[in-house]
C-alpha cells in the first residue's frame, strides 16, 4: 500500500474510520429530520415546543425575580394566560405552515400572547401594571422572536457548509 492510497476502511483525507462517519452522519440526518421539516425549515414540532418553552421561561425567570420561585402550580397559573394567548395565535394564523418565520409567525404570536395574555390577567383580577406590561413585552419579544432569528442564522450557517 502506497502512502497516497487511504488505508482499509477509511475515506481518505481523513484518520476517521468509515463506519464512524457513516453513524455519525446518520445521527445528524435523525436529529436534522426532528428539527427541520421536509423543506429544510424549522418543523412544526420544533416551533410549538419553542413558543411553549420561551412563555414558561418567561413565567419562570418573572417568579424568580418576585416570589424566588415559588411553586409548579403558582408557575402554571402565571404562564396559563399567555399560553393561551400563544395557542390562539397558533389556531388562527396557522403558525405551523411557517412556525420559524420572523414575520408574520413570530410577531403574532408575540403579539398574541402579550395582548390576550394581559386581558386574560385583567379578566382575572390579576397584575397588569405598566411596568408588568412594558417588562412583559420586551421579555416575550426577546424569547418568542430571538429563537426564530437564532433559528434562521442556524439554517443559514447550515446551508453554506453543507
Amino acid at each position: 500500500m502506497s502512502r497516497h492510497e487511504p488505508r482499509p476502511g477509511r475515506v481518505e483525507g481523513t484518520n476517521v474510520p468509515l463506519a464512524k462517519q457513516i453513524k455519525a452522519r446518520r445521527r445528524r440526518a435523525i436529529g436534522q429530520a426532528m428539527l427541520l421539516s421536509p423543506s429544510g425549515s424549522v418543523s412544526w414540532l420544533v416551533g410549538l415546543a419553542a413558543d411553549v418553552g420561551s412563555v414558561l421561561l418567561f413565567a419562570w425567570l418573572g417568579l424568580l425575580s418576585h416570589d424566588g420561585g415559588g411553586s409548579v402550580r403558582h408557575w402554571l397559573e402565571v404562564a396559563g394566560p399567555f399560553l393561551i394567548g400563544m395557542l390562539l395565535c397558533w389556531s388562527f394564523t396557522r403558525a405551523w405552515l411557517r412556525p420559524g418565520e420572523i414575520w408574520p409567525t413570530g410577531v403574532l404570536a408575540w403579539l398574541s400572547t402579550l395582548v390576550v395574555g394581559m386581558l386574560i390577567r385583567v379578566a382575572t383580577g390579576a397584575g397588569t401594571a405598566t411596568s408588568f406590561i412594558v417588562v412583559a413585552a420586551l421579555v416575550l419579544a426577546a424569547l418568542l422572536i430571538g429563537w426564530r432569528l437564532s433559528a434562521r442564522v442556524w439554517l443559514r450557517r447550515r446551508v453554506r457548509t453543507g
